[in-house]
């Protein structure tokens, strides 16, 4: 029956799941280690990980604003009296999301409590994540930052440190080597993000262990913040 009354909605019910190329470049459905083909995380998505710990921070924003600190009410009733905000990025909105749910559960809401509205900008106007794309001068001193630290860097000790640990798994560079740099490809940022997104899950998405040397990742720390 096709719907001609559009004072009311319903809900489509549907299930996603991604799809990617083949060895031989046919599409097929993306699994993840264990063959699971729903639920699969896109790139900038949360996984089921990420979702308990932003969970785990509302529930600690609770405990610190509304417990200890009586700065925020234990019950709310209007969804006017608190500022939710996110960036475009999926993971920023799915955070939000999770992260009001552990400070505001179901149990500290009224029954009347109306839908959140959480408050989004377009990638131009956006001012929560560094805006290289909409602003020239900051991305001139972000690339200013990354030459100067690489400049520093690249050629260093600690440089040649990392390289001994990890370059083997590198892809070949513009000038024929496997070194890591601040600048290389993937980038050194890059390779912070990924140690340290896979030592938040289970083994099945483990690096070798040599990118988890603590000496390797303090390094890679300290290059990274100065980036």
């Amino acid at each position: 029956m096709i719907k001609t009354d559009w004072s009311s909605w319903d809900h489509l019910q549907w299930r996603r799941r991604l799809e990617t190329f083949g060895s031989d470049d046919s599409p097929v459905i993306a699994a993840g280690p264990s063959g699971e083909v729903d639920g699969v995380c896109n790139l900038g998505e949360l996984t089921d990980k990420g979702r308990e710990t932003t969970l785990a921070l509302g529930e600690r924003l609770r405990h610190l604003y509304v417990d200890q600190l009586g700065f925020m009410p234990k019950f709310i009733s209007d969804a006017d009296m608190i500022y939710l905000r996110a960036t475009p990025m999926p993971r920023a909105l799915e955070s939000v999301q999770e992260s009001f749910w552990g400070m505001y559960p179901l149990t500290a809401r009224t029954a009347s409590f109306p839908p959140p509205t959480i408050l989004t900008r377009t990638p131009a106007d956006e001012t929560l994540y560094p805006n290289e794309s909409s602003c020239r001068r900051f991305s001139q001193l972000s690339r200013a930052f990354a030459q100067r630290t690489a400049d520093r860097w690249n050629e260093s000790k600690e440089m040649q440190y990392l390289s001994s640990l990890i370059s083997r798994w590198m892809p070949e560079q513009e000038d024929g080597s496997q070194n890591v740099a601040v600048d290389s490809h993937p980038r050194l940022s890059g390779i912070m993000d990924t140690v340290n997104s896979t030592l938040a899950h289970g083994p099945e998405t483990r690096l070798p262990q040599n990118f988890y040397d603590t000496k390797g990742r303090d390094i890679i720390d300290k290059i990274g913040v100065e980036e």
